[in-house]
């Protein structure tokens, strides 16, 4: 598969991840450019599984996510209050999101995340029970 054509089947997978983690449109534009800049150095002439892709694609989103300072809280209540998630911690938001937004299972977040299975399903269960306390149901 050629990067055209890997971007075009991707884009809007990525797209999500970022706006979902960063409250600030122009964060996450900015994010989702760095993670394409990186994935088009991925050689695409392998053939690779499609949950392989995401996992590949998730991995970068944390990496570019965290890099850029990711995960800090915003001292503006306005920005924070315009996403629920960046009331969470990013070793918090980054798996829920991976999860509930991506698609991933618990491998697949192990591996992008680069923690063990139980570590995933540790910070999964802390990011609900963090969103049960502000919102509850």
């Amino acid at each position: 598969m050629d990067f055209e054509t890997f971007y075009a089947k991707k884009s809007a997978y990525v797209y999500a991840l970022c706006f979902h983690l960063e409250a600030d449109v122009e964060q996450a534009e900015r994010l989702f450019t760095e993670i394409w800049r990186a994935a088009r150095e991925v050689p695409t002439e392998v053939s690779k599984e499609e949950v392989d892709l995401d996992v590949h694609l998730c991995r970068l989103t944390a990496e570019f996510y965290l890099k850029m300072g990711g995960g800090q809280r915003q001292e503006n209540w306005e920005e924070e209050a315009s996403s629920i998630l960046t009331t969470l911690a990013a070793e918090h938001r980054l798996p829920l999101v991976f999860r509930e937004i991506g698609g991933l299972d618990y491998a697949g977040l192990s591996v992008a995340l680069t923690v063990p299975e139980a570590t995933v399903r540790s910070r999964l269960a802390r990011a609900r029970s963090s969103l049960r306390k502000v919102r509850p149901a």
